[in-house]
């Protein structure tokens, strides 16, 4: 209904009152009552809106009227519509739109006068959540238009503890931000919560200090009396000092702080600035002043990488070297493994790679001088990198040549492989990748992705011609092993070329059955893709006669799975159908049946896709092909149909897990409110919480920030930390960096508030996260470093020995401070393992799957570094990437973890590994 016109609106109105569901019938009613309201058809929007049997629904519809007559100028019929509306919050947060209306429009008295009533409506409700909810929106319009001191008198009122302390610092806040501090620091003093109050200090303190009212800001900060909070907030003005130019003054303060560890984040702060100014010496002076070896050493590191722009790489080399001495001193091997390698890639920076290998050989640890020589070639391969893609090819491929790392070498030159690809340059990349000779997985590893990209540019010949020679070469190889993970890859290049005829021919030249299989299949995965379907059916079915000659009935059934899923994809469904029903285990028969439920659904044959998963029979599988169709109905907006469906599912879990698909394809739809209602008849608290996020997250990322909020905070309170996260994220992407920056201050502070370790885990992941997100990256390191210095001390129950720290170690591994994270891990050793295997993890959702690897293998317990290695195999996209670290996973010994994780993460790569294992033992 783009344009509402009378005759049209009355047709609609009439159509809408024909539907028989009663929750799409008002659905259709308010869709009729906002499109004429939004076109000045205020009288029939708002009879229409009377209309509407549910007193939810109707009054929802009159407050678009309400709204919309208030846009348009017309208060008093806005007032008047707003006063019919039955429910109180409904009614409140009509008449509070008014007031910011009144007040624009320079309405003063007549906007104080509707808040009041406003307010006295929305007390006279029995709900108190929903009266806080109003009374908080109400103070809100008020500070925003000004009037701070009625806003402040009805934040008094609200009963509820926490929202009155949320509601004044909301004051306080707009009071700072007028400039009113005075006001702003007594109100803060009225909060009777201890942390709410202290939280509003310190905001003043740092809205004093960026007004550069320093000394008001020192003198307000000493008088806070949480220790923690204390620090902070001295430290956010000696941030502002130094920031100002006013070093000693920034330095002077910072003396005064009496906690070691923010005292020398506070002088660190300040070294960096003098450094950023380019006074160099003024900041190796200073650094010398902090005691202990490795803060000083980390601080000088900085000016190092300061200088090392400006061309002085002498200075740099001088102060590497009295880094390193001071490394030297530091006790802790990880500490000093730490400072040396951060020496090393300055150096490197500053282009003497040379000597930053020969430092990061000077670590004693050989686990510990493999990561430091891997992050100095890695700066590398980023240097190389960044000449490549600048077109400077030559000096890129030379710099390669000097990285000392093989696998990093080989990175770094098909890097340049692919620049020159991308600039047209086809002949010079072709023989650069023929030239690589270091590492033949990673080659080959890379092979489909240069061969797409020639055939992308239209070069076939010379696509057929690479994607052949490397499967020549890889023939060539004397392991079976290597041979059988490698040619799958020359495969896939050929089908990639368009080279059908060839992939087929190379993939029946594999020995082993599985992987020949497997190889055939991903040809008919690519003649799928390209339209093919009859030759990529026939070729599927070969695969499939294959695979029924395999002995071992697990593998054989794994193998069919992925079968199943091509044949899906291709539309042939009831062969798929066929061939799921003879496998034999349940639970894979389960799985591959799932996908084709999954595929008919998405074709939009819904009946028989709901007909197939009621003949699944594990629970799981029958739940989650259910499920499935949900999310393809919700997906299409059959909104009302997914909800029935989700609502045969016996299972409240698996029922809260549909209808989650249902609220977020309805937030996702704009339809944030409807969405909302949806969430809260989920009966699953868990399933509800996430439901009511995902809403949360639509909201924010439209820009519907304060609905974003008050959403979250119906959110049980262990999930609202996460929640507000969530908004905080999209403020930072629309870059309202101030307001995100007070909202994650805000979330910090309830996390704070909660009690037990599952709520604490929440919290610290939603700080460290946040404030990482608003640019706040060393406070974020600074409460990391500090939570992990009391989880080592706290004192737990046996069964949660270790939490506090793991807690620790995921949130700053979730901020993407991963090497940190992994130093306050420690060990990998009981719970530390655990800490360990949750940086592993956040390093391969992020991409680094080599450094995955690598921190993995570190944990010394066999099952722990399993399931690590297993986490990479789930973010690994290449099917021959992760047969070679499942086969390292299952060489540990642990079989059952990894096969019963296999279904999941890589069904068709089980019979390969396992064969090629048993051969080996």
């Amino acid at each position: 209904m783009a344009r509402a016109h009378p005759d049209i609106a009355t047709l609609a109105g009439a159509a809408a009152r024909t539907i028989a569901d009663p929750f799409e019938r008002h659905q259709a009613l308010t869709s009729v009552v906002q499109a004429l309201a939004a076109t000045g058809q205020h009288q029939q929007a708002a009879d229409i809106a009377r209309t509407i049997t549910g007193n939810y629904q109707q009054s929802e519809a009159l407050t678009y009227v309400a709204k919309a007559l208030a846009a348009a100028g017309q208060h008093q019929q806005a007032a008047d519509i707003a006063r019919t509306i039955t429910g109180n919050y409904q009614q409140s947060e009509a008449l509070t739109c008014l007031v910011g209306t009144l007040a624009e429009v320079g309405q003063h008295q007549q906007a104080a006068d509707m808040a009041k009533e406003s307010a006295d409506i929305a007390c006279t409700g029995t709900n108190d959540y929903e009266q806080a909810r109003a009374l908080t929106s109400l103070v809100g319009v008020l500070t925003r238009i000004g009037q701070h001191q009625q806003a402040a008198e009805i934040a008094c009122t609200i009963t509820d503890s926490k929202q009155r302390a949320q509601a004044l610092t909301a004051v306080v806040t707009a009071l700072v931000t007028a400039g009113r501090y005075q006001e702003a620091v007594g109100l803060a003093r009225t909060i009777t919560d201890t942390f709410s109050q202290t939280y509003a200090l310190r905001h003043v303190v740092e809205a004093l200090a960026a007004a550069a009212r320093y000394q008001d800001a020192a003198d307000l900060a000493r008088r806070i009396t949480d220790k923690y909070q204390h620090a902070q907030a001295l430290t956010s003005v000696v941030e502002a000092l130094a920031a100002a130019g006013r070093y000693q003054q920034a330095v002077d303060l910072a003396h005064t702080i009496t906690r070691a560890y923010s005292r020398a984040s506070a002088l660190t702060h300040v070294v960096e600035a003098l450094a950023a100014a380019g006074r160099y010496q003024q900041a190796v002076d200073l650094a010398h002043t902090i005691t202990r070896a490795y803060s000083r050493a980390s601080a000088l590191i900085h000016v190092a990488k300061a200088v090392t722009p400006t061309g002085h790489h002498q200075q740099v080399a001088d102060l590497a070297l009295e880094a390193t001495d001071l490394a030297r001193r530091i006790t802790d091997k990880y500490q000093q493994a730490e400072v040396l390698t951060s020496i090393a890639e300055a150096l490197v920076t500053a282009g003497r790679y040379q000597e930053a290998v020969d430092l990061a050989h000077t670590i004693t640890d050989t686990k510990l001088a493999g990561d430091a020589l891997t992050r100095v070639a890695q700066v590398q391969v980023s240097a190389v990198e960044a000449l490549a893609t600048a077109g400077q090819h030559q000096q890129a491929v030379d710099l390669a040549c000097t990285i000392t790392v093989a696998i990093e070498q080989t990175h770094a030159l098909l890097s340049v492989v692919e620049a020159m690809v991308t600039a047209g340059q086809h002949q010079q990349a072709a023989g650069l990748f023929r030239a690589i000779t270091t590492d033949y997985y990673w080659q080959t590893h890379a092979l489909t992705s240069v061969v797409e990209a020639l055939v992308t540019a239209g070069h076939h010949q010379q696509a057929t011609d690479l994607a052949r020679e490397a499967t020549d070469r890889a023939r060539t190889l004397t392991e079976s092993y290597m041979r059988t993970l490698i040619l799958p890859g020359g495969v896939e290049a050929l089908a990639a070329a368009g080279q059908w005829r060839q992939a087929v021919d190379l993939a029946r030249t594999i020995t082993d059955t599985e992987p020949r299989a497997c190889a055939l299949t991903h040809v008919a995965k690519a003649l799928a893709t390209a339209g093919q379907h009859q030759q990529a059916t026939d070729l599927a079915r070969e695969a499939a006669e294959l695979t029924r000659t395999l002995t071992d009935s697990g593998q054989q059934d794994r193998a069919l799975t992925f079968l199943v899923k091509v044949l899906a994809a291709v539309g042939q469904c009831r062969q798929a159908v066929d061939l799921a029903r003879s496998i034999i285990d349940a639970g894979e028969q389960g799985y591959a049946l799932t996908h084709v439920v999954e595929a008919l659904a998405t074709v939009g044959r819904y009946q028989e896709a709901v007909d197939l998963a009621r003949t699944i029979t594990p629970t799981h599988w029958h739940t989650h092909a259910l499920a499935s169709v949900v999310k393809v109905l919700a997906a299409v907006g059959q909104y009302r149909q997914a909800v029935d469906l989700a609502g045969t599912i016996t299972d409240a879990g698996g029922q809260g897990r549909a209808l989650t698909h249902v609220v977020e394809a309805l937030a996702a739809a704009g339809q944030c409110r409807r969405a909302a209602e949806l969430a809260r008849t989920i009966t699953d608290t868990g399933e509800q919480d996430r439901a009511l996020a995902s809403v949360v997250q639509a909201a924010a990322t439209t820009g519907q920030y304060q609905e974003a909020v008050d959403l979250a905070r119906t959110i049980t309170d262990s999930g609202q930390p996460s929640a507000l996260a969530s908004v905080v994220e999209a403020m930072v992407a629309a870059g309202q960096h101030q307001q995100a920056a007070d909202l994650a201050r805000e979330a910090a502070d309830l996390a704070r508030t909660l009690t037990g370790y599952y709520q604490n885990d929440s919290a610290l992941t939603c700080v460290v996260r946040a404030l990482a997100a608003t640019g706040q990256d060393q406070k974020a390191a600074d409460l990391a470093g500090e939570a992990a210095d009391l989880a080592r001390v706290c004192k737990e129950p046996p069964e949660l020995e270790g939490f506090a720290l793991i807690t620790v170690v995921q949130a700053v591994a979730a901020a993407g401070r991963h090497q940190l994270a992994a130093h306050l891990a420690g060990t990998g050793t009981g719970p530390e393992a655990t800490a360990l295997i949750s940086v592993v993890k956040a390093m391969a959702a992020a991409g680094q799957h080599k450094q995955a690897a690598d921190l993995a293998r570190t944990i010394t317990e066999p099952d722990r570094q399993t399931q690590a290695l297993l986490t990479v195999v789930n973010q690994c996209k290449r099917p021959a990437e992760k047969t070679l670290l499942l086969a390292e996973a299952l060489a540990l010994g642990d079989w059952m973890q990894v096969l019963a994780q296999l279904p999941d993460l890589a069904p068709e790569a089980l019979e390969p590994l396992a064969r090629s294992l048993l051969s080996q033992r």
